[in-house]
């Protein structure tokens, strides 16, 4: 088991562009949450 940890951790650690992208995805999220709301509030 400590094995297979290790070695999802280095794979982890080798490929932070997974990260980057997940980030992306969520500051995406964020900012289209906070434009539909400024939309929604300028409709109103």
């Amino acid at each position: 088991m400590s094995i297979a940890k290790t070695s999802q951790n280095i794979h982890a650690i080798h490929h932070p562009i997974r990260l980057t992208k997940l980030l992306g995805y969520a500051i995406l999220y964020c900012g289209s949450l906070v434009l539909l709301s400024k939309i929604f509030l300028a409709i109103l």
